[in-house]
């Protein structure tokens, strides 16, 4: 059986007609077999001279064909380039090409254009993660946050993480990376450890800044807030620059609403800034579902409004509920006003809880920071950027929506396009309260900003700033009717008071005359009485006396 090779580049006429003339001698010869190698220009060269080395041939153009000795091994026997196999195939077979130049091209272009598609479909494409970079990686709640990325909210889409954190805790960085090894998990791809900043943000789709900020263990805000300054100021000269502009920012932390605004006064331009603020939502929807005994994912749009955390952030104005029985019910996938599923028309303000008391009594309970919850709203965070939803509460930069400051950081309700597209919700129907209640927040988030700054160095004037922010929301003629209401009824609650105060104090004061009264006449009879008895006692002086007498002179 006779076996040729023929090799070639993939333009090349001459290839294409040997190409065509081993075709059809092995289409007329049973035992003509022939295998075909096309190749690039570059990658042919190489390929040549590989094997003319091996087998001491000299051969300098394409095509190249050759014998291989099937049938007795070896290295196999030169023939050379078509004109070879023209001659060979005249001379054994009396085989003669009738192959014309223009079929020559047609069949050298066809060369090509398969090679370049079959080059393509065998080239493995690297695979591209989705990069997250978190700043506090060695932090307990990263340890939480991390695992809930695989098999969720990227599609089986592979992770590459980056963890930084500062040089003492990369051996526990280390550790985490040995544990996500020993995870197996389809979807991770990769850890980089780091304690460099800068280049842990180059490229990353998500920077996660976990606030490394105690907020618990604060007395007074001023330390604070100078603290978290410090803190947003080493962030924002480590990232300025080196991160790219589609690189969504996501902060978690006691101040996020501050620190996000401290990024932009630091001239981080990145405009996908958002704060995480849906721990106070779960908070509220968790409770409310367990007062209408209802699961808490058939409670929607609790919207959590403005400097988070604050108390009453999280408000059920716009909340709705499903699954309640109640005066107003319906299907499984029939809403309803919480309005309609509850009787308190104060629920908010009775159910308030701030997140630093809450988050007190935990550690307490528990010993430790509470990290389970917080990780969970961190995740929903980023999943809700990454696959969107037409209705969210998050902390992002405001244009002047709801009356704020151009600029303000501050928690409203949001849609998140598929592509990550950030909207806010400004054409919610608000009542006057609420809009009062941003009002106030926005001017406090100004505050504390400068506080931050250092702008402000005492507290009297932090609460002069603080007066004059309060007076422009009081110049609201709403506002200003509803105080003079409310004004009303203190006074005339506080006049109410003094007389109760007056009445008491004169019942009092009788009481008290009554007690003396009382007391006087007691002590007077007392001093009668014992006067009584030293006059008896001295009349049976006497009577003795008389009778010691009687019996002397007896």
């Amino acid at each position: 059986m006779a076996k040729y090779v023929l090799c070639g580049q993939a333009q090349c006429d001459e290839y294409a007609k040997a190409e065509l003339l081993a075709d059809d001698l092995s289409m007329n010869l049973p035992d003509f077999k022939v295998h075909k190698i096309v190749l690039s220009n570059d990658d042919y060269d190489i390929w040549l001279k590989d094997i003319c080395e091996r087998n001491g041939w000299t051969h300098s153009k394409s095509p190249l064909i050759y014998r291989e000795l099937v049938d007795r091994g070896g290295r196999g026997l030169y023939l050379g380039d078509f004109k070879s196999l023209e001659e060979m195939a005249n001379h054994w077979y009396g085989f003669k090409s009738k192959l014309d130049s223009s079929t020559a091209e047609a069949v050298a272009k066809e060369n090509l254009e398969r090679y370049a598609a079959n080059k393509k479909d065998n080239i493995k494409e690297p695979p591209i993660p989705v990069k997250i970079c978190i700043l506090g990686a060695a932090s307990p709640l990263a340890y939480q946050l991390i695992p809930m990325f695989f098999g969720g909210c990227f599609g089986g889409k592979l992770i590459s993480f980056t963890f930084y954190d500062t040089e003492d805790k990369l051996s526990i960085l280390k550790g985490i990376e040995m544990e996500l090894e020993d995870m197996a998990v389809d979807d991770y791809y990769s850890v980089t450890i780091t304690n460099n900043m800068t280049s842990s943000v180059s490229d990353a789709d998500y920077v996660i800044i976990l606030e490394d900020i105690p907020a618990t263990e604060y007395t007074e805000c001023f330390s604070l807030l100078r603290d978290v300054n410090d803190f947003y100021k080493s962030v924002a000269d480590a990232i300025r620059g080196a991160i790219s502009d589609k690189t969504k920012i996501i902060i978690n932390g006691y101040k996020a609403c501050i620190g996000a605004l401290l990024l932009k006064h630091y001239d981080v331009t990145n405009e996908n800034i958002t704060t995480v603020t849906g721990l106070d939502e779960q908070r509220v929807r968790s409770k409310l579902a367990k007062q209408l005994a209802i699961l808490p994912h058939e409670v929607r749009h609790i919207i959590v409004w403005g400097n988070v955390p604050l108390t009453e952030t999280a408000k059920t104005t716009l909340g709705q509920v499903r699954n309640h029985l109640g005066s107003l019910s319906g299907p499984s996938f029939f809403y309803k006003p919480v309005s309609k599923a509850v009787v308190s028309t104060t629920w908010d303000e009775d159910n308030e809880d701030d997140r630093l008391s809450r988050d007190k009594k935990i550690q307490i309970l528990t010993g430790r920071d509470p990290q389970m919850s917080s990780a969970l709203a961190i995740y929903r965070h980023i999943s809700v950027l990454a696959n969107g939803s037409d209705f969210f509460t998050m902390g992002v930069e405001l244009k002047g929506q709801f009356g704020t400051e151009h600029g303000i950081t501050m928690s409203v309700p949001v849609e998140v396009s598929s592509s990550g597209q950030v909207t806010v919700l400004d054409s919610l129907e608000l009542t006057e309260d609420m809009k009062n209640n941003i009002l106030l927040q926005n001017n406090q988030l100004l505050v504390e900003k400068q506080v931050a700054l250092s702008e402000h160095q005492d507290l009297q004037t932090v609460l002069r700033h603080l007066e004059d922010a309060l007076w422009r929301v009081v110049e609201i003629p709403s506002l200003a009717r509803e105080l003079e209401e409310k004004e009303v009824l203190r006074l005339a609650a506080e006049e109410e008071r003094r007389k109760a105060a007056e009445r008491q104090a004169i019942e009092e004061e009788k009481r008290r005359q009554e007690e003396e009264a009382l007391r006087q006449a007691e002590e007077k009879a007392a001093a009668l009485l014992a006067q009584e008895q030293m006059e008896k006692e001295d009349h049976e002086d006497e009577y003795e006396e008389e009778g010691d007498e009687a019996e002397e002179e007896h």
